[in-house]
């Protein structure tokens, strides 16, 4: 997994115990709607009483259906969209090099 800082870590270092948030999508382009529905759903997840007031990890979990073989998807375009998320400061999980050939 890939934190936001760019960070090769284990996803069990990152989610163990943690509440996670995931936002879905294709994120083309990555705008304030995306932005503002996480930190939404995050604030919602904090107000959880089990949690006691906990960040949760906000990860983006981007469609790669569009990434199958004859898609006008660049690759590219696709790393372009995970470094923008990155440096907003949401979580990318790691993809597996030969999904994205």
């Amino acid at each position: 997994m890939f934190t936001a800082r760019g960070e090769v870590v284990q996803p069990s270092e990152i989610l163990h115990k943690k509440p996670i948030l995931v936002e879905r999508g294709s994120f083309r382009p990555c705008d304030e709607a995306h932005i503002g529905s996480a930190e939404s759903g995050a604030r919602t997840v904090r107000q959880e009483p089990s949690l006691g007031g906990q960040r949760p990890v906000v990860l983006a979990e981007m469609t790669l259906r569009s990434l199958e073989p004859g898609s006008d998807v660049d690759h590219r375009d696709f790393l372009a969209r995970a470094e923008i998320l990155a440096s907003l400061g949401v979580d990318v999980p790691h993809l597996p090099v030969r999904a994205l050939l």
